[in-house]
């Protein structure tokens, strides 16, 4: 089906169909629309038309079976009606008025809500070295040790590319994130430099930067916490400006509850 319909040509009427079920068509207007970017037609067109198709097929079986007539199924459709519809009021009420979240508010956020950011378990922050053999790592561990730049010899050397430019920064992990890194820790003082641990990836060089206890405050400095103080932020303030809207709309419409009565 879609080797033949994809090879009719453009209509004088209008854009070239791509594809056809039934009496549905896909038109290749369509399809740029919904596909990012451009260029020539490739796997991920091919992909959304036979996704397309697809669809076309079990919609159109199941109006021939008369789904779309079953009381659940309509309260449904119009349950996401009206979602739909109202979504896209509310974006157009608020699309000029960005939410601005300054510094201070996410500091004031992190003080007012510290159960938020307390760990559940003991943490360590240490920074790595990825190579490739023991003899490396070891040769690499002995230059460390006599004074070497760890954040410049990660940088340069590391396997580990994710982690390489920021001096092989792993943040702060658990016992359970990272099991043989936190083992060759163990016992090490903030700035020490580990034995040499072997992993499935090769073989590490480790310096704790840091210990954390279960119970302690994670700071704002830490991957991910300004971040998810902004998204919490970003989600109240537009609650309360949905809030503002429709106790104004409260005000402008004529409305009421009818008393709910329990049944004895």
């Amino acid at each position: 089906m879609l080797g033949a319909v994809a090879g009719c040509g453009p209509s004088s009427s209008g854009p070239e169909v791509v594809a056809r079920v039934g009496d549905a068509s896909l038109t290749s207007f369509e399809v740029d629309g919904r596909l990012p970017g451009e260029g020539p037609p490739g796997e991920p067109r091919r992909r959304f038309v036979e996704d397309w198709v697809r669809q076309q097929l079990l919609f159109q079986e199941a109006l021939a079976r008369g789904i779309h007539d079953r009381p659940r199924v309509r309260r449904l459709v119009e349950q996401a009606r009206q979602d739909v519809i109202v979504a896209a009021f509310l974006d157009g009420e608020f699309e000029s008025r960005s939410i601005e979240i300054s510094g201070s508010d996410v500091e004031a956020y992190h003080e007012e809500h510290p159960g938020e950011f307390l760990r559940r378990e003991d943490e360590i922050r240490a920074q790595h070295i990825l190579v490739a053999s023991r003899r490396e790592a070891e040769s690499l561990r002995q230059e460390l040790l006599l004074g070497g730049g760890f954040d410049a010899r990660a940088a340069e050397l590391s396997l580990d590319r994710e982690t390489a430019a920021p001096g092989g920064d792993l943040g702060y992990f658990t016992a359970g994130d990272r099991p043989e890194l936190w083992q060759a820790c163990a016992g090490l003082q903030p700035g020490e430099i580990s034995d040499v641990a072997a992993t499935g990836r090769g073989y590490h060089i480790v310096r704790l930067r840091d210990r954390q206890k279960a119970g302690s405050l994670r700071s704002l400095d830490e991957a991910g916490v300004r971040e998810r103080i902004e998204e919490a932020l970003v989600r109240e303030r537009h609650r309360g400006r949905v809030d503002s809207l429709v106790d104004r709309l409260r005000r402008e419409h004529d409305w009421h509850v009818e008393e709910l009565v329990k049944a004895p």
